[in-house]
């Protein structure tokens, strides 16, 4: 006798990412669910991405019925993303960078995908998920002319659109300091 789908659903979203990662390999069923798009969101909402004091990326487990953390994990990156900052979090779905290169990766599901459009220019960014059209987002905010005061171009990157970066325009202001912008309220902030 087979579980219902929600029911498997529910058992595979309350396991630590690394037993998730294990379960694809069980059945079929399972890895199918694992793969489903809507998988990382159910399974993001219990585990909540964050940065500890070692700037490694971690999840953080949270019980249904507590607000309280349960539990805190660092999350293995693959070799090859060692070198790599770490962006931002939002429905399972990690942002890194390094040096022009931005890179989503899916630690559940070990799948990634590098954005093309490289640039040395970009000083500042962020990764985000805008709720209203269903999009993940990274921003870049590039200053080619480092000492002018209204330099700073902004271009934004939709994943699944197929589009690359579209620059929308530039920034009348500077920027202090974080280099890495925050999402609040369905946008990014940079001090």
């Amino acid at each position: 006798m087979e579980l219902p789908v929600n029911i498997m659903l529910d058992i595979l979203t309350r396991l630590p990412t690394e037993s998730v990662l294990e379960s694809k390999f069980v059945l079929k069923t399972w890895r199918d669910i694992v793969r489903h798009p809507s998988f990382s969101q159910k399974h993001s909402n219990r585990l909540l991405s964050s940065v500890d004091d070692s700037e490694k990326a971690c999840y953080v487990e949270y019980s249904e019925n507590n607000d309280t953390p349960t539990r805190t994990r660092r999350i293995n990156l693959p070799p090859e993303f060692n070198c790599y900052t770490f962006v931002g979090s939002w429905n399972g779905l990690i942002c890194l960078h390094n040096i022009g290169v931005f890179v989503i990766w899916n630690p559940i599901t070990k799948e990634h995908a590098a954005l093309s459009g490289f640039t040395l220019k970009c000083v500042y960014h962020g990764f985000g998920y805008l709720a209203s059209t269903n999009e993940y987002k990274v921003v870049r905010i590039n200053d080619p002319e480092p000492n002018s005061p209204n330099s700073l171009e902004i271009e934004v990157y939709s994943l699944g659109s197929g589009n690359g970066w579209r620059n929308v325009g530039k920034l009348n202001s500077r920027i202090s300091s974080a280099r890495i912008g925050v999402l609040a309220n369905g946008a990014l902030h940079w001090i």
